[in-house]
């Protein structure tokens, strides 16, 4: 590694699905939050971006991974800060945080609350101005959960067309473009896109130059992200038609470096000694490095 390379850190991304009330009790949230936060403890992130975040599930983490040295930004999609999030946790002994803002993904990106038209529900990107303590070096990142609407009926008809979430990541596009006051600054990208690979907001931010960790580490990883509790997950069984169910993404701007990208198993012991799913979603991670020097 060149000496201007900063040493590798390592972000986490990680859609912990909501709480509410599942099919199977088992697959509840009180019954699978110890077990994410003991997961994402022993993942030795310096970032973690996470999706489906409910106000108290946030609480609950902020508490939990607080002690361990985390620090937080991001709040819910709603008008007033509730419903889901998409916060980023970082090392508090790594970063110093310099700024953050949400903004939602619709033509309106800066009223709480708005929808793209013809998604399903609001959507929100938040963003964090990070410095790199030993290094004084600027990182910004983001994360993002992007709408579900329009991928079952792609996957039916054999089609990589997800005309809301490439919107969608377009509009996020021109508001990280806005958030990013260094453009030679690395930029690293977290999220649940609910778009496979070539398709919708993955074929955008390739096109526009950003790399996908799942390749840039070397041979392509295309393990499916999206498992459900269970086998037998409609959903994921007719994008198995067309995918492999791999719709969580790290995404990174030009000049990083990235390594040792993986799908974590992401799976628990519950009390009856059955193993057991964390999350409908796997954990994914990537070590990220960049020039330690100001472009």
């Amino acid at each position: 590694m060149s000496a201007r390379m900063i040493s590798p850190l390592r972000f986490v991304c990680f859609n912990i699905r909501m709480e509410t009330n599942e099919p199977d009790p088992a697959d509840n949230w009180s019954n699978r939050r110890d077990g994410v936060a003991a997961k994402l403890a022993s993942s030795g992130a310096d970032i973690i971006g996470l999706q489906e975040v409910l106000p108290e599930q946030l609480s609950f983490l902020a508490k939990t991974l607080g002690p361990l040295g985390y620090q937080h930004v991001g709040t819910g999609r709603g008008i007033d800060g509730d419903d889901e999030a998409s916060p980023i946790f970082f090392k508090r002994d790594v970063f110093e945080l310099r700024g953050s803002q949400q903004r939602w993904l619709s033509d309106t990106p800066s009223v709480p609350g708005s929808r793209l038209e013809g998604a399903g529900c609001p959507r929100v990107v938040t963003a964090a101005l990070l410095n790199v303590k030993a290094y004084t070096k600027d990182v910004f990142v983001f994360c993002c959960h992007l709408d579900h609407h329009g991928m079952e009926s792609a996957a039916r008809r054999f089609s990589n067309r997800l005309p809301i979430q490439a919107r969608q990541a377009e509009i996020m596009l021109e508001q990280i473009d806005h958030f990013c006051v260094s453009p030679s600054a690395p930029r690293i990208v977290l999220g649940d896109f609910n778009s496979w690979r070539g398709a919708g907001a993955h074929a955008v931010l390739s096109e526009r130059g950003y790399k996908d960790a799942s390749v840039a580490s070397g041979e392509l990883d295309d393990t499916p992200t999206f498992t459900g509790f269970r086998s037998g997950n409609i959903v994921r069984r007719v994008m198995e038609r067309l995918t492999s169910a791999h719709i969580d993404w790290i995404f990174a701007s030009g000049g990083v470096a990235l390594s040792n990208y993986r799908v974590d198993p992401s799976v628990y012991t519950a009390t009856d000694g059955t193993h057991r799913n964390l999350s409908d979603h796997k954990m994914i991670m990537s070590d990220v490095s960049f020039d330690a020097i100001e472009g």
